[in-house]
Parts: C-alpha cells; structure tokens; sequence
C-alpha cells in the first residue's frame, strides 16, 4: 500500500480546518469584489467615451459634459407635403402670426435635443431632453439669425444643460450652472409652446407648417 507523503496530508489537514477555510472564502470574495468594481467602472467609461461624454471627473460625478451643436437651419415642409400621422406628437409655436409645428420624435436623439429655427424673422431654439421629458423654447428680439443654443451635458438627476451664450444653464429650470459665474437671468428669452397632436395643432393652426427631421430618426 503506497501512503501519501507528509507535505500532501498537511495540505489536507489544512484545508479541513475551520477558521482556514473560512479565510479563503473571505480573500477570494474580496477578489471577486474588485474584479467587479473594476469591470463596472470600465463598463461606464466605455459608455461615456461612446456617447462623446467628456469629464474631468469619474463618471459618476453629477456634472458631465456633452458639447453637441443643435440643429440649425433646418428643413421645414409644408403640412400637406409632411407625411406626418395625426397622432404624432408635436411640440408648436407661434411667433407674430406664423405657426409652426416640430415633431416631437425627431428631437428624440442626444445630437438632435435642439434645433435652432428662424419663424418669419425671428430666431426660435426649440430644446427636448427626453431624460426629464421636458420642452423649453428661447428667443430674443434682439437677434434675427438663429441662435447659437447647444447641448452642453446633464447634471446629476436635473437632466440636460443647455450652453447659451457661452453660460451653461439647466434646461428645466433655467437656473446658472455655475450661479457664481453668471447672473441667474437667462440671455434669451423664453416662447410659450403647445404639446399636442399634429391633428390637433392643426385644428388651431391649418396654416401651420413643420420640422419632421430625419424619418430615420
């Protein structure tokens, strides 16, 4: 009969014990524990890289930045040309007796949140975040081309900032990001806006005519 060698029964009796194995469970779940950390944190870096997300903190940080251009000067079709289901959700807006409709869908996508039109001389950004599911409209009197508005980020649970003038300011809000840097008065001002159907809007407006966007989108 062959017997075990000495070394291979204090292995044995080693890994009986107790207090050993427990010791071993303990450093192989904190491995586990790190592995995982790390992986999560690769996971969000490769989503924020994806998604142009710039930051000089870790991603989980409140603000992060996302310099997105709006959309400007954008294709307007006339309604009986649009193609657009009457029960489309639309976002209108009426400057000095000219209205106008923007499919809600077609500013969906992060590239696509703002668009900034010109409605019978007057400059009109229209904003979607689809994050807090909030509309806001800017314009001034003091301007004739389109203005410069630009997707600039979020900040923690407030959804999107908008870059306005070089300032950056919550979209739902309108309160300064950076309330030391800039007066809390937004540059521009702000144009009441209808949510409804384009069947709808419509109805109040037939001379209306709309943004579609990309039918891709």
């Amino acid at each position: 009969m062959t017997f075990p060698k000495v070394a291979d029964l204090t292995g044995f009796r080693v890994l009986r014990n107790p207090t050993t194995r427990r010791l071993i469970g303990a450093v192989l779940a904190g491995e586990v524990a790190v592995a995982v950390a790390v992986l999560g944190y690769e996971r969000a870096t490769l989503r924020a890289r994806q998604n142009q997300v710039t930051s000089k903190t870790a991603p989980a940080a409140p603000w992060l930045r996302i310099a997105l251009p709006g959309v400007t000067h954008p294709a307007i079709s006339k309604a009986e040309d649009s193609r657009l289901a009457g029960g489309e959700e639309v976002i209108g807006v009426a400057v000095a007796g000219r209205a106008r409709a923007y499919r809600l869908s077609a500013l969906a996508h992060r590239s696509r949140h703002v668009v900034n039109d010109v409605v019978d001389g007057t400059p009109v950004s229209v904003t979607y975040c689809d994050l807090s599911d909030c509309v806001r409209v800017y314009t001034t009197p003091t301007q004739n081309g389109p203005l410069d508005v630009q997707v600039a980020g979020l900040y923690g649970g407030q959804g999107m900032v908008v870059r306005l003038e070089g300032e950056y300011f919550l979209q739902t809000s309108g309160a300064p990001v950076n309330p030391g840097a800039v007066g809390a008065r937004l540059p521009y001002d702000t144009l009441p806006a209808t949510r409804t159907t384009w069947d709808e809007w419509r109805r109040l407006h037939p001379e209306s005519d709309v943004y579609v966007g990309d039918r891709a989108e």
